[in-house]
């Protein structure tokens, strides 16, 4: 079909406005699982915390960690997810902290501050 730019934006508009109106505490809280659960080393939804280790994990998979840049994935540290990127373990431990507020490494990223930090950063309200 066919409509002029001015009809596309408001149907657009029309469209955003009813998803928020339909977005609920529980289709948050939906999303809000299936993000954390990538995180998780388990994929549980329900794990305690988000670790160091389950950052690691996930930046490997992504190849943004370290082992890029000394020549375990071929390339002067180019992940697949970005040109040029590279996390570092003290990246991941600052992330770590500021998420959980400083309360230290060891403790974590509970769910809480995981959805803290994604509405800080704009992925949700």
């Amino acid at each position: 079909g066919f409509t002029t730019y001015p009809a596309f934006v408001g149907i657009c508009a029309l469209q955003l406005h009813a998803r928020r109106q339909d977005e609920s505490e529980e289709a948050h809280q939906t999303e809000l699982d299936e993000a954390y659960s990538l995180f998780v080393g388990n994929g549980d939804a329900d794990a305690p915390v988000i670790t160091l280790a389950d950052l690691k994990r996930v930046a490997a998979l992504l190849r943004l960690d370290q082992s890029m840049e000394e020549g375990g994935g071929g390339g002067k540290g180019k992940g697949k997810a970005g040109e040029g990127v590279v996390v570092t373990e003290e990246l991941l431990r600052d992330m770590i902290l500021e998420a959980n507020g400083g309360a230290g490494v060891g403790r974590g990223v509970r769910k809480e501050e995981f959805d803290g930090v994604m509405r800080r950063a704009g992925v949700w309200r």
